[in-house]
């Protein structure tokens, strides 16, 4: 209950709702009950005081600007609140695709922890390629992001209007703690894009050898062929990259 509604007689207001939705925002992020073992007196000391669940145990998941916005709808001067029109202009924010597209290729790591945290937006949208936010944070490399979007739900395997899946996609580019991250999410290994190309495949391509290490110690087939029937060795020997060639050997 907003400190108001604890003092008899005070008009109650909109703003009600605005607080009683911050300290929902709250239990769902913290996956605790606010208040939890006080009674309706401690309960009501502690509103009317200023008091409120502590946001430090949410602020590590969800970044600075998550909590402060929570901070700003449980205020105790009812003026201070956003309204609920605010509320529903943030949350459509939000859930802008397009801003987390932009924010996954920035590395705004603090952007894409807010705009995934209310699971506003599809975690696994697309983009004008087909590619999902995961499959773009995996291309360009950026682990911390990776790791924040397969957090959320991020389908690892879910392909681009090319086949690419994410662990492909990170192969190709060589960024090998990328792979391993998804390799860990148990990333499907031997998926091939609409050219029958895996990721062992890519990494062999480009001659990114620690890639190729990686992918064979987790099982991937050093023997599935492409669309014209060439394997990863054979495309590795034909570009000239002797230690990819002695790995996959």
């Amino acid at each position: 209950m907003a400190p108001e509604q604890w003092n008899d007689g005070e008009a109650l207001t909109e703003k009600i709702d605005v607080h009683a939705l911050a300290v929902l925002f709250w239990e769902l992020l913290s996956g605790k009950r606010a208040w939890e073992g006080k009674g309706r007196e401690e309960i009501c000391e502690s509103v009317l005081n200023g008091k409120r669940p502590p946001l430090e145990s949410v602020k590590e998941s969800v970044g600075p600007e998550v909590t402060e916005f929570i901070s700003r709808m449980w205020r105790q001067d009812v003026d201070e609140r956003p309204s609920a029109a605010e509320i529903a202009e943030e949350l459509k924010k939000l859930g802008d695709s397009k801003r987390l597209f932009d924010a996954v290729r920035s590395q705004d790591s603090d952007d894409v922890r807010r705009l995934v945290t209310f699971g506003l937006i599809d975690v696994n949208c697309r983009d004008e390629h087909g590619q999902t936010p995961l499959c773009t944070a995996a291309e360009e490399g950026h682990d911390t992001i990776v790791e924040m979007l397969l957090e959320a739900g991020a389908n690892k395997d879910k392909t681009d209007e090319n086949g690419r899946t994410p662990l492909y996609a990170a192969a190709e580019g060589g960024h090998d703690t990328v792979v391993e991250m998804l390799l860990e999410a148990r990333a499907q290994k031997d998926e091939a894009d609409k050219d029958g190309k895996t990721a062992l495949y890519a990494a062999a391509f480009f001659g990114h050898d620690n890639v190729v290490s990686i992918l064979l110690e987790a099982g991937a087939n050093k023997d599935t062929a492409n669309d014209s029937g060439q394997t990863p060795l054979q495309i590795a020997r034909q570009r000239g990259h002797e230690k990819v060639v002695a790995l996959l050997q």
